[in-house]
């Protein structure tokens, strides 16, 4: 063998072997490559799979929130409604015209009594009129304490038909007249 055949069979062999090596290198890091692809596909998965577990959980809690806002929204129109629906209100009184006392319309007030400033003092009643009081004040007195049967009623001397009312107790008159017209339950009863 001459030395040229001779140095390139040893270069083949010293390629053989290095070449050996680089296609096992080869080998090694394309199984290397080929098993960090897998796992970057096994993560992708694994991401696409949590979004979309993510977005059907969002889904679900918005309606789950949507019943609730819903539920929520009933019970407090119901609320509303039982609140509004109950409301009493009480009756208008109507205006009526003054009762008869004998021949006059009046209801039995004869005219009203001030002081120098021009405030009330007082009314001038007829017997008429302090029937009523009476009546008033057996129903409805007790609003305003105990009183005495003719509180507030003074007689005067002209024979027994005109009666002088003070403020007060004309005040107490008028509004038990108010309650009555207004079907208020009488006191006690």
């Amino acid at each position: 063998m001459d030395i040229i055949a001779m140095i390139k069979s040893l270069g083949d062999a010293v390629d053989g072997v290095f070449g050996w090596a680089r296609q096992r290198d080869s080998e090694e890091n394309a199984a290397a490559v080929s098993l960090g692809e897998e796992r970057v596909q096994d993560q992708r998965a694994a991401d696409e799979a949590a979004k979309t577990i993510a977005q059907r959980d969002t889904v679900q809690a918005r309606k789950n929130l949507a019943e609730l806002a819903l539920l929520w929204g009933l019970f407090i129109g119901g609320l509303m409604f039982c609140g509004c629906y109950g409301t009493v209100t009480p009756p208008v009184a109507a205006a009526t015209l003054p009762s008869w006392d004998g021949t006059n319309q009046n209801s039995g007030f004869v005219g009203w009594t001030t002081n120098a400033a021009g405030q009330t003092t007082g009314a001038f009643i007829t017997a008429h009129a302090v029937d009523r009081y009476r009546s008033l004040m057996a129903d409805y007195g007790k609003a305003w304490g105990e009183m005495k049967p003719d509180e507030g009623i003074t007689w005067l001397p002209n024979g027994g038909q005109t009666f002088w009312i003070d403020a007060q107790h004309l005040d107490y008159f008028m509004a038990a007249c108010r309650w009555k017209r207004n079907g208020r339950a009488a006191d006690g009863k």
